[in-house]
């Protein structure tokens, strides 16, 4: 995806009060200062050259020099007031970004926003550096393009609370997408030789401290994840969704559940049952996170202790961002087919939980504790998690549907921040 790209502008125009207009050498080595600066404090962003505006006409050059993919532009005013051509640099497109604790800028802001243009005043430089984090993970989510794999419409028959509209989804989030087939994915699985998926499979082996699903069935998963991969590459695509309960990959006798672990394992978000609304909170909990996301059913499990129980069988194996967990390797729900990880995850580390509805308006964000780690009661991996209202969490969960998407830490705060940034109404239970 790349950095975000940064205009940054210097303003020195417009004499009022007490602010005079410093001289064009004052003006242009306050500049370099400033410009240097921010080089040196975000390595993380890629900074334009600087454009200077002294008149009027410094406008309309400023519009000739911004690209499509500017992501903000960066105002210091460095003399004078200029509140009508600050605020007409705001009104261009790309966000107003403004810094220090004046006054004034809280007044150009408030006349952008009431205008529902984008537009922030922080106040320092750390404030500027959470401003640029959230704005990269915009950007990436707005650089996400899904395959989705299906044969029939959506949403699926196993999910059907789930949002559907790919072109909405498009437009509202500026997640892009693929289609293809289940049969063209499994078509592919079947040209992996054994000889890649025993490679592979060697690997993943080297990792588990218990294994309880036949070598057939391993190398089977294997080869979907390798095809898999080989598919996202080919239609550039950097997340999927699969409708893993078509009847054709029981009669196939494979399951895309490794797939996903290990796909999530490297920064993809993947989506069970083609649920796009646990996929899209998925997406914005892994960029805000960089760790990799569980999904799951969600149950009331004890009213009177506020235990949720949290069942799939997707679990990434690195829940903390960071390295492989050890971890078992089962069959699908005791079926005799498939391939599915369980990892033991540590008691009393929080969780953010988080679900999209339907219209991609609205997502439910709670956090809890995770009190208990179960292999096999419910789907493979089962969490036991205590949160602050068990029935009033429930009782929101009725107006979202049942996949949630979930990452081990508190990001209650950011994923709320990023969701209004993104115009999603954050509910909270």
């Amino acid at each position: 995806m790349g950095k975000i790209k940064i205009k940054p502008v210097f303003v020195s125009y417009e004499k009022g009060f007490f602010r005079e207009l410093p001289s064009a050498e004052e003006f242009e080595k306050r500049v370099n200062e400033v410009y240097s600066k921010l080089k040196k404090l975000y390595p993380e962003v890629d900074f334009s050259e600087p454009a200077l505006i002294t008149d009027v006409a410094g406008l309309n050059r400023l519009k000739s020099e911004l690209t499509y993919d500017t992501d903000g532009i960066l105002v210091y005013r460095l003399g004078g007031i200029a509140h009508k051509l600050l605020a007409d640099i705001g009104l261009i497109g790309p966000p107003l970004i403004m810094v220090g604790r004046g006054v004034l800028n809280h007044d150009i802001v408030a006349y952008l926003r009431q205008r529902g243009r984008e537009a922030y005043a922080v106040v320092d430089e750390k404030d500027l550096s959470r401003l640029f984090f959230f704005l990269t993970a915009r950007k990436r989510v707005k650089s996400t393009r899904v395959l989705v794999v299906s044969s029939k419409s959506l949403p699926s028959f196993s999910a059907i609370s789930s949002a559907y509209d790919l072109d909405l989804m498009k437009v509202k989030l500026g997640i892009d997408y693929e289609w293809i087939s289940s049969e063209k994915l499994l078509s592919e699985t079947e040209k992996v030789s054994d000889k890649e998926a025993r490679e592979v499979l060697d690997d993943i082996l080297s990792y588990a401290i218990k294994v309880e699903v036949s070598e057939e069935n391993l190398l089977k998963a294997v080869k979907l994840y390798i095809a898999l991969k080989k598919l996202l590459k080919e239609n550039y695509c950097n997340a999927v969704a699969v409708d893993c309960a078509e009847p054709i990959y029981f009669e196939h006798r494979v399951t895309p559940c490794l797939a996903f672990t290990l796909l999530k394992d490297e920064g993809i978000p993947a989506s069970c049952e083609a649920d796009l609304s646990a996929l899209t909170a998925m997406i914005i909990l892994m960029y805000l996170s960089n760790k990799p996301a569980f999904m799951g059913n969600l149950w009331l499990h004890s009213a009177e202790e506020n235990i949720v129980r949290y069942s799939h069988d997707v679990p990434p194996t690195r829940i903390l961002g960071e390295d492989r967990k050890p971890f078992e390797l089962h069959d699908f729900h005791d079926k005799n087919y498939g391939a599915t990880v369980y990892v033991e995850v540590p008691k009393e580390l929080k969780i953010t939980l988080a679900r999209v509805d339907s219209s991609f308006s609205k997502i439910l964000v709670f956090k809890g504790t995770v009190k208990a780690s179960h292999e096999g009661v419910g789907c493979r991996e089962t969490l036991d998690i205590k949160v602050n209202n068990a029935l009033d969490l429930v009782e929101k969960v009725a107006n979202y549907g049942h996949h949630f998407a979930a990452v081990l830490g508190d990001y209650t705060e950011e994923l709320i921040k990023l969701a209004k940034m993104m115009k999603i109404e954050p509910e909270c239970a």
